[in-house]
C-alpha cells in the first residue's frame, strides 16, 4: 500500500500536480505511524486486527449485503478474538484518533499538522485550501491552470516521501527478523532491479512566466 501511494505521488509531481499530491504524503506518514503503533504493543496489534470486523459490518450495512455472507466475515474476523471480546472501532482499537496520537507520540500538534492535517487540505476542498488557490490564481491568465496544481513543493514532497518510505521499509525488515548485511544486500539488489525495470519519472518543469 505504501508503495502505491507513493508512486503516485510520483506520478502527480512529475505532471505538475504538486497539491493533488499531498495527500499521498499524508497517507504515507499515516502507514508508518500505524506500523510502529501496532508493532510496538502486541494489544494494539490485537485489537486493531479484529477492528476489521466492525468495519466490515458497518460497511455491509451500507452495501445491504446478505445477512449470511455478513455473519461469515464476521466470524472469520473475529476467530482470534479472545472469549467474549467485542471488536472496537478501528480508532479506538489504535488508541486514539490520529491528532491525539501523534500529539501523545511527539509532545506537540507540529507532527500532525505537517505530515496529516495540511497534506489534506487540497484533497479534501478545505476553505484553506480554496483560499490557497484563490490566492495563487489572483490576477492570472491562460496559465490559471498550473497555478492552481503546482505550489513549488513538488521537491520537497518527494524528498520527505523518501524518507517515509524508508522508514516503513526498516520497519518491515525489523518486524520480519531481517538483520544481517546479507538480506540487506538482497534487498538493495531488489530495489536497484525495480529502478532498472520501471525508471524514474522526470522532475515538474515549469512553464515560462510561471514563478
Amino acid at each position: 500500500m505504501a508503495m502505491s501511494e507513493a508512486r503516485a505521488l510520483l506520478a502527480l509531481v512529475s505532471i505538475g500536480l504538486e497539491r493533488s499530491a499531498r495527500i499521498h504524503s499524508r497517507s504515507l506518514h499515516e502507514y508508518a505511524f500505524r506500523a510502529n503503533l501496532v508493532l510496538a504493543d502486541a494489544e494494539t496489534a490485537h485489537r486493531f486486527k479484529i477492528a476489521a470486523a466492525r468495519e466490515m459490518k458497518k460497511y455491509a450495512g451500507w452495501f445491504k449485503l446478505d445477512d449470511a455472507r455478513v455473519e461469515e466475515a464476521e466470524k472469520r474476523y473475529l476467530q482470534d478474538a479472545d472469549v467474549g471480546q467485542e471488536a472496537q472501532r478501528e480508532q479506538e482499537a489504535l488508541g486514539g484518533d490520529m491528532a491525539s496520537l501523534m500529539r501523545k507520540a511527539t509532545g506537540d500538534d507540529t507532527h500532525y499538522a505537517s505530515t496529516f492535517g495540511y497534506p489534506s487540505l487540497f484533497s479534501h476542498g478545505s476553505i484553506l485550501a480554496l483560499y490557497e488557490v484563490s490566492e495563487a490564481v489572483a490576477g492570472r491568465g491562460e496559465d490559471f491552470a498550473d497555478a492552481v496544481f503546482r505550489d513549488g513543493l513538488g521537491a520537497d514532497a518527494l524528498l520527505d516521501a523518501s524518507i517515509v518510505v524508508l522508514q516503513i521499509v526498516l520497519l518491515l525488515v525489523k518486524a520480519m527478523g531481517i538483520g544481517v548485511l546479507e538480506d540487506f544486500d538482497v534487498l538493495k539488489e531488489r530495489i536497484d532491479k525495480i529502478v532498472a525495470r520501471d525508471g524514474f519519472m522526470g522532475a515538474p518543469t515549469k512553464p515560462a512566466g510561471t514563478p
